[in-house]
């Protein structure tokens, strides 16, 4: 089942339409997100759209030049930065600059503070990136789908601030995630609004369902990109990379690892390298932001 078979409330449609309108991307991420798709296209055809966006080009140069990629010397311009990581990382470089600008603000109905959805979200990317190296061949990349699987948080999040009473009574009283209990005071959950918003966005469908059935993986086949995208989500927080008051949402991981066929051993060695690429990242991306 897809974003585009489910059903929305005819006010959410509305919602979700509008915030594509008051929140729209930066030009240049939109145009080279375009670009990225078309095989005819160039580095030269991506410089031409990327070199008028300073704040851009200086996350790609800082991330570049990061440990992250461990290239042998730092680079200086933007065409030596796409030569040297090539399309398919240039495609998760901006992917992680989308995000960044998305969940670069205050989002009070869900964070205790500036920063934790971000933080979760690129911790997740990179516990997803690490899973798909040791996983049987996906149709979908992990790191982008884990990267965006709680983009539904963006438009949720006034009215969860709003409703956060009633959400945090049916938390305690009725022991429902908190996905569920979004569904029962707003009528729509973050995974089914996130969903609805990437397809929109004409993401693969693979990766709008992961990010549907983020909550509910045991409704998918246990080959589904969902169960990894649930499994990145859940680790990003047992990490201590959180931005959620879902007490429940750690308590079935052992059953998620174990259903995608992954050792506890293996498990220990992917959030060893994950947790070295996060920080490394984090510090790239936040010390850039801090100089705009």
């Amino acid at each position: 089942m897809t974003a585009g078979g489910i059903s929305i409330p005819a006010p959410w449609k509305r919602r979700l339409l509008e915030y594509e309108l008051l929140a729209p991307l930066p030009a240049s991420l939109v145009q080279t997100l375009r670009l990225l798709k078309d095989q005819r296209s160039s580095v030269h055809d991506l410089i031409k759209v990327l070199q008028y966006d300073p704040a851009v080009t200086a996350d790609i140069l800082k991330l570049c030049n990061s440990p992250y990629y461990g290239l042998s010397r730092n680079v200086s311009s933007l065409k030596e930065s796409l030569l040297l990581i090539g399309t398919n990382e240039l495609h998760r470089m901006i992917h992680t600059l989308v995000a960044k600008r998305l969940f670069e603000r205050n989002f009070h109905g869900y964070e205790e503070e500036k920063g934790e959805l971000w933080r979760h979200s690129l911790a997740a990317a990179m516990i997803g990136e690490e899973l798909q190296k040791v996983v049987p061949r996906l149709e979908i990349d992990l790191f982008t789908t884990a990267l965006l699987h709680d983009v539904g948080k963006i438009v949720l999040d006034s009215e969860v601030k709003k409703c956060q009473g009633e959400i945090e009574a049916l938390l305690e009283d009725k022991e429902l995630s908190f996905s569920d209990a979004e569904t029962k005071v707003l009528g729509i959950n973050h995974a089914v609004a996130g969903a609805y918003l990437l397809e929109r966005w004409h993401l693969p469908e693979p990766l709008v369902e992961a990010v549907l059935y983020h909550h509910s993986p045991g409704e998918q086949a246990p080959s589904s990109p969902a169960l990894y995208a649930s499994l990145a989500n859940v680790l990003a927080h047992l990490l201590g990379f959180s931005a959620s008051k879902d007490a429940l949402l750690t308590k079935g991981y052992p059953d998620l690892y174990k259903a995608v066929g992954i050792q506890e051993s293996d498990l220990e060695k992917i959030l060893a390298r994950s947790l070295d690429k996060i920080h490394d990242t984090l510090e790239s991306l936040l010390s850039t932001q801090e100089k705009e």
